[in-house]
C-alpha cells in the first residue's frame, strides 16, 4: 500500500484557490526588480522563518502590496504567471482557478514611463503566461478577477467598468483583502453586474470575519464558492445548508496558520468539516509567503491531523468539483484519480520464490 507522502504528492488534482500575486517568490521578484531598476525596502526572506507569523491580515498585506510594485510590464506578468504553472505541473496539479488583484496594479504609475499600468497590461501578461504554460506543460489555468474590498465601491465598479472588454478572460468575480469592517454586502451592486454579465460570483468570508460574512456572500451576492469559510463552524445552520447544497469551501490551512487564524494546524477545522460531509477543498492561497505550495499544504495537514488516504482522495476529488474546469476535464481528472487511489490501495506484490 502506498505511503500517505508519496500519494499526497502523486495524486492528480486542482488548485482552486491561489492568488497571483501570492506566488511571486523572492528570487523572482528581485529579478524583476533589478531589470526594472526598482529598489524593494522589505526583505520578504525573514517573513519565511519556520513557525513565523505574521501579527495580522494587513501585516501581511503590507509586504504583499510592495512586492507586486516590481511588476510593471506585461512580460512581468507573464513571467510570475509561467513559473508559478510550471511549479503546479512537476505537483501534478493540472489545472487552477487563479484569483488576481488588478486594483492593485492599475491604481500604480510605471515609474519608467510616468503612465498608468493598465488592466490590458496586467492580463494580457497573466493570459501570455497560462498560454505558455498550458503549451509547455500541458496545465490550465482560469483567471479570477477580485476586487480588493478595503477600497471604495466606487473603486469596484470603476475597476469593473475596465474589466468589460477583457471578460472573454474571466471566469468569475471574487472579493478579497482585509475581511474587518468590509462585509460582502458593500459590493452588493458591483456583484450584481457580473452575474448580469454571465459570470459566477464567490468570496473571501469567515476568515477573519464572522459567519454572517458567509450567508452575506451567500444571500446578498449570490455567491456559489465560498472562499476560506473557517468561521461556518460558529452556526449549525449554515454547516448544514452548505452540506445540503454542496457549496465548496475552498479553505487555506497554512495560511490561516500563519495569520493567526488558528494556533495549531490541529486546530483547523477541515477534517471536521469533511466528515460532516461539506464540499471541502485545501489550497496554498499565497504560496511565496504562507510556507507551502498544495502539496505541501495536504501533507502538513494530514499529518497534524491523522488524516488517511481516503480523506486525501476526497479533498483531492473535491478539488475537481469545486474547480471551473469543463465537464470534460473534471471527469477525466476524476477517472485518473480513481485510478491512482486504487493503485494506492494495493498491496505491494510478494516475490515468488
Amino acid at each position: 500500500m502506498m505511503d500517505l507522502h508519496t500519494f499526497c504528492r502523486g495524486c492528480p488534482m486542482c488548485e482552486v484557490h491561489v492568488h497571483f500575486e501570492g506566488t511571486l517568490e523572492d528570487n523572482q521578484a528581485e529579478l524583476i526588480a533589478s531589470r526594472n531598476d526598482i529598489k524593494l525596502t522589505r526583505p520578504r526572506i525573514l517573513d519565511m522563518r519556520p513557525g513565523f507569523q505574521y501579527s495580522s491580515l494587513q501585516d501581511f498585506l503590507d509586504p504583499y502590496y510592495e512586492a507586486c510594485s516590481v511588476l510593471l510590464y506585461e512580460n512581468d506578468f507573464r513571467d510570475v504567471a509561467y513559473e508559478f504553472l510550471k511549479k503546479q505541473s512537476a505537483g501534478n496539479v493540472r489545472h487552477t482557478d487563479m484569483f488576481f488583484d488588478p486594483q492593485a496594479h492599475i491604481s500604480r504609475t510605471n515609474p519608467r514611463t510616468g503612465r498608468k499600468i493598465t488592466f490590458g497590461t496586467v492580463i494580457r501578461g497573466i493570459r501570455k503566461g497560462i498560454k505558455d504554460a498550458n503549451r509547455d506543460f500541458g496545465v490550465t489555468c482560469n483567471l479570477v478577477m477580485c476586487i480588493l474590498r478595503h477600497l471604495t465601491e466606487k473603486d469596484a465598479l470603476e475597476c469593473f467598468a475596465q474589466a468589460v472588454p477583457y471578460l472573454k478572460w474571466i471566469t468569475a468575480l471574487g472579493l478579497d483583502s482585509g475581511e474587518r469592517g468590509n462585509p460582502p454586502r458593500k459590493f452588493k451592486r458591483v456583484f450584481a453586474l457580473a452575474r448580469a454579465c454571465g459570470l459566477p460570483v464567490r468570496a473571501h468570508a469567515g476568515e477573519e470575519g464572522p459567519a454572517a460574512y458567509i450567508w452575506q456572500t451567500l444571500k446578498v451576492l449570490k455567491g456559489t464558492i465560498i472562499d476560506h469559510g473557517v468561521a461556518c463552524v460558529d452556526d449549525e445552520a449554515l454547516m448544514v445548508y452548505l452540506r445540503d447544497n454542496q457549496i465548496p469551501l475552498t479553505m487555506c490551512s497554512l495560511s490561516s496558520l500563519r495569520l493567526r487564524v488558528i494556533n495549531t494546524l490541529a486546530q483547523y477545522p477541515v477534517g471536521r468539516l469533511l466528515l460532516f460531509g461539506l464540499l471541502v477543498t485545501l489550497n496554498s492561497d499565497d504560496p511565496a509567503y504562507f510556507g507551502g505550495y498544495l502539496k505541501d499544504v495536504l501533507i502538513a495537514t494530514a499529518e497534524a491531523q491523522n488524516l488517511t488516504i481516503h480523506d486525501i482522495y476526497k479533498l483531492a476529488r473535491n478539488s475537481w468539483l469545486a474547480s471551473y474546469c469543463t465537464d470534460a476535464q473534471k471527469s477525466a481528472g476524476i477517472a485518473d484519480l480513481d485510478d491512482f487511489y486504487k493503485l494506492a490501495l494495493t498491496p505491494a506484490l510478494t516475490a515468488v520464490a
